[in-house]
């Protein structure tokens, strides 16, 4: 699942109009009740659902839950101020969805994987694994890792990229070449064509202002 590869055949529109998906009595059943599109490892496909299940699989594998293992391993090494982090109907924290951060944190979290896992002289994430996850899956899935976006994309210029991009443009880009963290918020309740369009604006305004303002002078 943390490569989106379990193979349900998951609509991500349950997740469009906001509460729809929550409001299932069981969202772990409702999960595991789907068909499936594909045999599992064999295809790829979007789907917040997959997190999820990497949510629930890892409190009932290491008894804590994805917030409690976060605020001691990650969020208060990092000097994280307020977390808050959703949970469905059986108490797991929302895989995929949910989190929610402020600015300087979510910028924390890219300076750690600018730099390969280190904090302040601490190896917060072993670098291998900010490698793997940031690395594409083959040559078909160029553009994703494990829950990171890749790409060059014609709004960094030349540069890549890694994303970790939330719904209606809440992200956080890191650009190693550059040097480069950029960290964006956005309204999160909101319907599909105006989140579309707030990602759009977010994706120009970095590509139209941000990158050039760094970009070495020839």
């Amino acid at each position: 699942p943390l490569m989106l590869r379990y193979g349900i055949d998951w609509g991500e529109t349950q997740l469009q109009v906001p509460g729809l998906w929550l409001s299932r009595d069981d969202q772990i059943e409702n999960i595991l009740s789907q068909p499936m599109a594909d045999t599992p490892g064999s295809a790829w496909r979007y789907s917040t659902a997959d997190a999820h299940l990497v949510s629930a699989m890892f409190e009932n594998l290491t008894g804590q839950s994805l917030l409690d293992y976060g605020i001691q391993y990650l969020f208060t090494p990092l000097g994280f101020g307020e977390v808050d982090w959703a949970e469905d109907s059986s108490g797991y924290n929302i895989g995929g969805a949910e989190l929610y951060l402020r600015p300087q944190d979510m910028a924390k979290f890219g300076f750690l994987y600018l730099n390969d896992g280190l904090w302040d002289g601490a190896q917060i994430v072993p670098s291998e694994w900010v490698s793997l996850t940031t690395t594409a899956q083959d040559e078909e899935v160029y553009y994703y890792g494990y829950q990171w976006w890749r790409g060059e994309h014609e709004f960094f210029g030349e540069h890549h990229a890694f994303v970790a991009l939330g719904y209606g443009g809440a992200s956080i880009f890191v650009q190693p070449e550059l040097d480069l963290i950029v960290v964006t918020q956005a309204s999160y309740s909101v319907p599909v064509d105006i989140a579309d369009s707030q990602e759009r604006a977010m994706f120009d305004l970095i590509g139209r202002y941000v990158i050039p303002a760094v970009e070495p002078q020839q």
